[in-house]
């Protein structure tokens, strides 16, 4: 990807180098949070700060964007500082389309909330959504083109080795709890990714309106998970006793992804959303009954017998099987002026649902986004609620913030996990989970 982005660069730079309207900008932020637990002895849980510079060089007809991310967690995580380049592409505008080249945030779907665009971007969520969606976002690798006709436009996007999430440590207080219903050890191996042909992917998008205030999307892709899914063996050379480990092996693939999306722009400021994306050959975790075994200090002979049994059995699959998924968005949005507010629910429903997957057949969501501002923008409101039906569990986010200065802003607010404990098969992931990680924050920000 660099050599072929260096040639890209070079040669924009060859071309416009007498371009006497291009301009230079530099940009940074300097942001420091910090946030303190609710649940006593009421500990710093979250302490980073951060380092965002990007410099963007641009004409009438091209456009070099880079920026860059450092982080230093201080002690509420055991890796060190980090240091990432979240954006490096080419861009070039040409009469009817445009081509960039490098790493970069691909937009696809027809909203922010898309199903669609959240499979093909990676996020960094080792301290889960903790930080601003921008801040979160990794960028991808790949050729990006936007075609634009007279009542319609045409997006593709192909990349040779999709990005993955950042996902916390095994130690983390972010990590997901309910990940293997056993009270054995788990062991976690990172899969060594290394470039291969069949990681090529590819994701497309064409859109057309075919009467007033309606906008319609139909998708069609075939790309790396962002997301692993987990090879679940064990070591079973003598069959009279238990492993000592589970290992949790980390695995990705290549998924077919086809989907439709409709948008109705109502007169008075309401926008209303359904997008409908179907993945073919999903993997999902398979823990049948006898699992539950595995949770009990003391175990009869017979008893155990059958667990190693059913270990043996299902170890050959990795605890898995395939399915295709169906997911549905709809959204109500509501755009007035400098106030935004969108009601949401999600379902997933799973095909080729047995009754020995982890997974629910349907499993829906809830979510409402509210986002405002006031005194000419220098006082901002914004609350997330998101709540997981199945599960009975939720996750608030209220937060407020004020531009002290132009280049100057402090903000308030709060991370809020809660609900229902799940069983033991529980497949999803838990908001109850993270209970013990509810905090109130403080953020504060230098701009240049």
């Amino acid at each position: 990807m660099i050599k072929l982005l260096s040639i890209s660069l070079l040669f924009l730079f060859a071309v416009n180098i007498s371009n006497l309207t291009a301009q230079f900008r530099v940009a940074g932020n300097l942001q420091h949070d910090m946030g303190i637990g609710f649940n006593p002895p009421h500990e710093l849980l979250l302490t980073r700060t951060w380092l965002h510079t990007s410099a963007t060089y641009q004409s009438s007809d091209f456009r070099l964007t880079w920026s860059n991310r450092l982080v230093y967690p201080f002690h509420t995580r055991t890796d060190s500082i980090s240091f990432s380049t979240n954006e490096l592409y080419a861009e070039i505008y040409f009469n009817n389309f445009d081509l960039s080249v490098g790493r970069q945030n691909l937009s696809f779907g027809l909203s922010e909330f898309s199903p669609f665009n959240s499979y093909l971007n990676p996020l960094d969520v080792r301290d889960f959504l903790t930080a601003p969606l921008p801040d979160l976002r990794r960028g991808n690798d790949a050729i990006y083109t936007h075609y634009y006709l007279s009542n319609s436009d045409f997006q593709l996007a192909l990349s040779w080795f999709p990005r993955a999430w950042k996902l916390p440590e095994e130690n983390s207080i972010w990590f997901p709890v309910n990940v293997f219903p056993s009270e054995l050890d788990l062991e976690f191996v990172e899969e060594k990714r290394v470039q291969r042909l069949s990681d090529i992917s590819f994701a497309m998008q064409y859109n057309f309106s075919p009467v007033r205030n309606v906008n319609t999307g139909i998708y069609l892709s075939r790309w790396v998970n962002a997301l692993p899914y987990y090879f679940k063996s064990a070591d079973l050379t003598d069959f009279d006793n238990l492993p000592e480990t589970i290992t949790m092996q980390e695995r990705y693939r290549n998924n077919w992804m086809a989907g439709l999306g409709l948008e109705y722009m109502f007169q008075n400021g309401f926008t209303l959303r359904t997008e409908h994306v179907y993945r073919n050959g999903e993997k999902l975790d398979v823990f049948p009954d006898e699992i539950s075994i595995l949770q009990e200090s003391e175990i009869e002979l017979n008893r155990l017998l059958a667990a190693v049994d059913t270990l043996i059995k299902y170890s050959e699959f990795g605890f898995l099987d395939e399915s295709p998924v169906l997911q549905s968005h709809i959204s109500l949005d509501y755009q007035r002026s400098s106030m935004f507010l969108s009601l949401q629910f999600d379902v997933n429903l799973i095909l080729n649902h047995t009754e020995q997957m982890a997974q629910e057949e349907y499993f829906m969501n809830l979510g409402l986004v509210y986002r405002n501002s006031f005194f000419r923008d220098l006082l901002s409101t914004d609350f997330l609620a998101f709540y997981q039906i199945q599960g009975q569990d939720f996750y608030l986010s209220p937060s407020i913030s004020y531009d002290v200065a132009d280049n100057f802003s402090i903000q308030a607010g709060a991370h809020l996990f809660g609900g229902k404990k799940p069983t033991d098969l529980y497949g999803h992931l838990s908001y109850h989970s993270f209970q013990r990680n509810s905090h109130g924050f403080f953020r504060v920000s230098f701009f240049w």
